[in-house]
This record gives C-alpha cells, structure tokens and sequence, in this order.
C-alpha cells in the first residue's frame, strides 16, 4: 500500500468512528475520488496542492463540503496543515499553555533572532490584553486577527515560526487592501494593532498599551498647492486656533482641493463655479450632514479671496446653512429635572460626573474630556482651567454634588493607572487613557431617561451647556456672570445660548453657600 494511500485509509477509518455506517459509505466516494485524484495527478502523499485541486473539480457546493470534509480527516492524519479556500486550517494548529509559553519566552533573548513558533507570542499577547482588562468580545477579535496571521505565516514561509519580515509584508498587504477598499477600516485598524502587538513582544518581551499614531498627513501633489496649504495653516496657528480645529480646517482644505479637480495655483486662482459645485458634491458624499462643511468651505473660500489666491469671491456661492434657533435654544426645562436625577441614579459613576460637569457648570465636552486632577482645587472647591475652544481661562465653582460625583468615580471606579497620569476620565476598556469623545454619554442618558426638551431634540453635550444658560437667565442672574460662567470672551458669543433681552437681566448673587456637604471632606453627599 502505497503512503497516500494507507494515509486516506486511516483517515476513513477514523472518520468512520465517529458517523453512521450509512454516512460512511456515502462519505467513502469523496475519500477514493481523492486518492483518484492524486493517482491522476502524481502525488506521493497528501498536500496543499492536492488539496486545492481536487476542491476545484466540485461542481455543486454540496460536492464541495464533502469533499472538503474528506480533506480534513486527511489532513488530520498527514499533519499537512492545510488551508481551507477561506484562509484558515481545515486543523487548526494547537496553541501551547500558557505555563509552556512562560517558560519558552524567559528563556529567550530579545529582540528575537532565533526560530520561535509565533503560537507563543499570540498566547502571551492574549494574556496580556486580558491582564490589562480587554473586554471579552475585544479579546475574541484580537485572536480571530492573530489566527489570521499565523495561518498567513504558515501559507507564505511553510512554517509558522514568527519572521519579521513575513509580518513586515503582511502589514504592507492590509494598508493595499484597505487602500483598495477590500478591507473595512474596523478589520484593517484591528489586524494592524494584533500584528503590531506580536511585532512588539518579539522586540521587547512586553507590550504597553499605547495608542497608535496618527499617520502623517500627506503633502498635496501639488507644490504649489501645498505652500499654499501651510500658508493657510501657519494663518491659524498666528491667530490662535486650537491644534483641534487646525486640523479640521486642514481636513476641509485638502479634501475641497482633491474634490475642485485643480492642480496648480494658476488653477486654484481661476477656480470656476463648477469646480465650488464639485466640492459641494464630494462633500455631500463623505458627510452625513453639511452643516459645518459648507461652512468651513465658505470660511476657507473667503481666506483664499482676501489673500489674492482667488479671481472671484467664490464664498458668496456658498450659502450658510439656515438655522432657526427662536427666542431661545433647545434646553431642557425645570419640570423635567425629577427625571433627570432619577436617570441620573442608573448611570455609572464616570458617566454621572461628565453630565453634572456638563449640566452644573456648562463645561464643554473637550474640557470635560482633557480634565485633569491639578485643574481641581479641592481645598479651594474651585476648577481652573483654560478653555481648549478658546484658550480663555476660566474658574467655576466645584460644587458638592459634582465634586462628590468626580470624587466617586475616582475612588470607586476610576481603572487602576500610572499613578502619574494626569486625566481624570478613562476609557472603561483597556488601553485605560483619556476619553475622546462623550457624544454617546449624553445620547444614551438622554433617550434612557426620556426627557422631553423644550425647542428641539438635541442630544449632546451642548445640551446641558445650553440648560445651564436658560436656567441661569431665569434667575436673573446679570448677563456679565452668565459669560463669565460659559467661558465667553465677550457678550456676543452668548447668542447662540440665550435670548438676548437685557430687561430680563438684573442684578443678582449666584448664591452657593449652602447647597451641600462635600463628600471628599467627610461628609455624606447629602443636604
């Protein structure tokens, strides 16, 4: 008997343990067409190329599935370690123990130079993501990824000891795939990250959870264009925009150039209607709302007119989007407030301090989010800090219930960090660094609690910031406190936030004596 041959008997025999007689007979056709087939084709014994061959002569997908299960009963046998026409092993490979693991990397140099399986860095990536408090279904993403690369391993090296350079090709393969649109950003941003973790042990031994940089932004083509660019972008660093908004306005610039079609600052200077009707279009679809794209085209149109770098004022083509905010914004009224605290008894206690932050002392969301512990003075019950949006500083009173709830969350909830890492609010999964966006915060809390709001269904941050002036305006207190509390360089920039009638506007104190007793000082929370 020849060693295919005795390799598909056994594999029949094993398979045969575990099915029906009837089963076993049917199934027994697809096992001597394989052996057929390695008879037609010159193979000695089972392999990959075998395997591939007789998978393509399936002519309906139920031939196909039983012609695949008679390659994995093979394949178990050979040891051939096969992959299925989806990219994984029709075996999969054992992992080692994690006790096994432990033992082969403390004996190891790094960086590695030596053939190891790369099964024993995945196992110990695995258990330090899980240490550092990875939530299930982001751990089970993590292995089908690191599968993915050991299968990739096997398929391009026939081995799957780990090699940099085979990783090295497998991350420039995603960025093609994902430059090709074939990948989704979620899967190509996840097998990069489980790549660059495995890549990181066999350097070091050891992963720390760090976030990604972001990619260099890319000059355009153009030269000209691109001086053009930097221009326009040391224009709003000299006029002291935040880092935050430069980068937006760079977003807009870039991408109205890409949607114009120009190529040169001859082309940008006779930029003709259609060319403002392309970046309307391409804007419209990459955004799900054009409010603030027409707005910021408008503004970068009109920078580009006053600097000399347009003919024609192609701003006065861009309407402004309409709004229509009445006498006063959306906030949310006095009568809703028993709602408010009862939803507010569900929440945890992080996203508890955002929204009393947000509803007390109308902080923004970005402040909210870069808040750190030496911006709180507890002795003093005060919180300085100066403003991202505006750079302005500003100092508001730490009030017991928002200073109980900030001080909950630290205590009881806040993830266990560097002692020295300066933001208050964390991520609630690993890696535990500063939140960067609490839109959901306040979306989720509002749809649970079912507020009804007064002049629209905003459901953002903004919200509260918006309540925080109504409420402060229906109690007179004078316009100047009510600037000084929202942060505002000058009165103007209330409008957006309340009626502007200075007759409902009398002199008053913003009176805070009384109102609690502050928990980090030993009381109870309670009035």
């Amino acid at each position: 008997m020849s060693n295919i041959q005795d390799i598909i008997s056994k594999a029949l025999a094993l398979w045969s343990e575990k099915h029906a007689e009837s089963t076993v007979r049917c199934q027994g056709i697809y096992f001597s067409a394989l052996f057929k087939a390695a008879e037609e084709g010159g193979f000695d014994s089972p392999c990959q190329e075998l395997y591939d061959i007789f998978l393509k002569g399936a002519k309906t997908p139920a031939v196909c599935f039983n012609r695949s299960q008679a390659v994995k009963a093979v394949d178990l046998i050979a040891g051939t370690h096969a992959i299925n026409k989806d990219g994984s092993f029709y075996n999969e490979p054992p992992f080692p123990t994690y006790e096994e693991t432990c033992i082969l990397l403390s004996s190891l140099a790094y960086p590695i130079s030596g053939p190891v399986d790369i099964s024993f860095l995945i196992v110990y990536a695995a258990s330090m993501i899980e240490r550092q408090g990875t939530s299930h279904s982001g751990q089970g993403q993590y292995w089908h990824s690191w599968r993915d690369i050991r299968t990739y391993c096997f398929r391009h090296d026939s081995s799957m000891n780990y090699n940099p350079e085979t990783l090295k090709r497998y991350l420039g393969e995603l960025d093609e795939k994902f430059g090709s649109g074939s990948l989704s950003e979620t899967k190509y941003y996840m097998h990069r990250k489980a790549a660059l973790i495995l890549e990181e042990i066999a350097e070091t031994g050891q992963f720390q959870w760090k976030r990604s940089p972001r990619k260099p932004v890319q000059p355009l083509e153009g030269p000209e264009l691109e001086d053009i660019r930097q221009q326009y972008l040391s224009f709003l660093r000299e006029n002291n925009y935040a880092e935050r908004t430069i980068q937006g306005r760079d977003y807009i610039f870039r991408n109205m150039i890409r949607f114009s079609g120009v190529r040169s600052a001859e082309e940008l200077y006779h930029l003709s209607a259609s060319g403002v009707g392309g970046i309307l279009k391409g804007f419209a679809g990459i955004c799900k709302c054009m409010d603030t794209p027409t707005t910021l085209v408008r503004l970068t149109l009109q920078y580009l007119y006053e600097q000399g770098m347009l003919e024609v004022n192609r701003a006065e083509m861009v309407m402004p989007p309409f709004r229509h905010h009445g006498n006063t914004p959306c906030y949310i009224p006095e009568k809703e407030d028993k709602k408010f605290y009862e939803a507010l008894e569900g929440c945890t206690k992080r996203n508890t301090a955002i929204i009393l932050l947000a509803r007390e002392l109308g902080l923004r969301s970005c402040d909210i989010c870069s808040l750190k512990f030496s911006q709180i003075d507890w002795e003093g019950e005060k919180i300085r800090l100066n403003q991202q949006k505006t750079g302005e500083p500003v100092v508001l009173p730490l009030l017991p219930e928002v200073g109980n709830a900030i001080y909950e969350y630290i205590r009881d909830e806040r993830p266990k960090v560097d002692d020295g890492y300066p933001f208050i609010f964390l991520r609630t999964q690993a890696p535990f660094t500063r939140i960067t966006r609490i839109y959901e915060v306040s979306n989720r809390f509002v749809k649970k609690s079912g507020i009804k709001r007064k002049n629209g269904s905003q459901r953002g941050m903004h919200l509260y910031r918006r309540t925080l002036a109504n409420r402060l305006l229906l109690d007179e207190v004078p316009h100047q406190v009510i600037t000084d509390t929202l942060g505002h360089a000058s009165k103007e920039a209330d409008r957006p936030y309340i009626p502007m009638e200075e007759s409902m506007l009398r002199e008053c104190a913003l009176g805070l004596d009384g109102i609690g007793v502050k928990s980090w000082e030993g009381g109870d929370g309670n009035e």
